[in-house]
């Protein structure tokens, strides 16, 4: 009698310390740091009068073939890689099709894009390559997509590639229903896990101490990079989904729950999960702006017709301007926030902004097609859909307006 109640024992103290061992964290809510939401008395519009500062030059418009066509011999990655040029190879990146771009901390190039269609098949497998710094290939890897061909072109939205230094680097493909991942060795690109997160995400999975942060439709996870399992979960303040508002700097979430006319902004903390502060919007923004630079302390969100530049750390509003229904291309780099504004009456206009004070540093006309703005290897391109043209920036210290 006295063995089975042992073994009993022994059996209920086990199997405590196997939940306690795969429960995932759950974070506490905390009391949030709350900032007023006071915007300027008077918001100009971005676009007033004619283009000033000095002249911006334009390359010539060029359009490169598929990745798969240039980055790809035989169906294979190329070694080397075909462009040395600095320039030549960030054009080739912003204009190919590139679905995921990012560096490692040793300065290898992880790119990922889609391999040639094959017959009878809607999806395009994702092909991943590493180059080093010198240009010679270090590995490549594919990563299968045919289950989504019945409705690929209803179902895709974007590809990634998260680091996970100093051993791993993951990357796959966000669709409607699901998130599907492949996690590898940095070193030599053996899978340490592949599979699919069941669940509809709002951000690309992030870096996180020893796992990938995701946000979904009501939470943040961490998941295990050998598995997927969920290591640490956040409920997030209400619902998201394709109309909710989600923004990233890497190392915190910008959320605006979705169904609400006026929700708050909710900063999460990726590493802690913790929320750091909440600003109550005086109207729903719109998901489809979403930007946050962590170089730069700035999120960016609009709300009507104004677009507001709130500080990262503090959730204060430091600047904003008016810029009507459209919603436009915008990109960044160190030194400005770059916006392209669709006009109907004039060209399109890209207007530079210093990222702390607001202040517009030049503003020009854009060729005829300009649609967008990108910033890749520190290169500043606009362009169509694909082709793509090389500005070359104004002198520093250039007084705007």
């Amino acid at each position: 009698m006295l063995l089975r109640s042992l073994l009993i024992l022994v059996a209920i103290v086990t199997a405590a310390c196997e939940r306690e061992r795969h429960a995932p964290n759950v974070v506490a809510p905390e009391t949030p740091q709350v900032a007023g939401w006071a915007p300027p008395a008077e918001i100009e519009p971005l676009v007033t009068g004619d283009p000033f500062g000095p002249t911006i030059t334009f390359a010539s418009t060029r359009r490169h073939p598929e990745c798969w066509e240039s980055l790809e011999r035989d169906a294979k990655p190329v070694d080397p890689f075909p462009f040395t040029d600095p320039v030549e190879r960030a054009e080739h990146f912003a204009s190919c099709g590139v679905e995921a771009l990012a560096q490692l901390h040793d300065g290898a190039t992880v790119v990922a894009w889609g391999a040639a269609q094959k017959p009878g098949v809607q999806a395009h497998d994702l092909r991943i390559a590493v180059w080093e710094a010198s240009g010679r290939l270090r590995w490549t890897v594919d990563l299968d997509r045919s289950r989504q061909a019945a409705n690929w072109a209803a179902n895709y939205r974007s590809s990634f590639i998260t680091a996970l230094p100093p051993k791993h680097v993951c990357a796959g493909t966000l669709y409607e229903g699901d998130t599907q991942v492949i996690c590898m060795a940095t070193a030599t690109g053996e899978a340490t896990w592949k599979g699919s997160l069941p669940f509809w995400a709002g951000i690309a999975p992030q870096t996180g101490v020893d796992g990938l942060v995701v946000a979904d439709l009501s939470a943040i996870t961490k998941r295990y990079p050998f598995n997927g399992a969920e290591m640490q979960h956040r409920k997030l303040e209400g619902l998201g989904g394709r109309a909710g508002y989600y923004a990233t700097d890497g190392h915190h979430l910008y959320f605006a729950p979705s169904r609400l006319d006026a929700p708050p902004l909710v900063s999460y903390d990726l590493a802690t999960f913790k929320e750091v502060w909440r600003t109550n919007l005086p109207g729903a923004p719109t998901a489809a702006l979403a930007h946050a630079f962590d170089a730069l302390d700035r999120v960016l969100l609009k709300i009507g017709e104004n677009l507001f530049a709130l500080d990262t750390t503090s959730g204060n509003i430091v600047w904003a301007y008016e810029i009507g229904d459209d919603v436009p291309s915008i990109a960044a780099d160190d030194n400005a926030i770059y916006v392209v504004s669709r006009l109907a009456e004039v060209p399109n206009r890209l207007t530079a902004i210093e990222p702390k004070s607001g202040k517009r540093l030049w503003s020009t006309d854009t060729p005829s097609g300009t649609l967008r703005v990108t910033v890749v290897e520190g290169k500043l391109f606009i362009g169509s859909i694909r082709a793509v043209q090389h500005v070359t920036l104004p002198p520093e210290n250039v007084d705007g307006r």
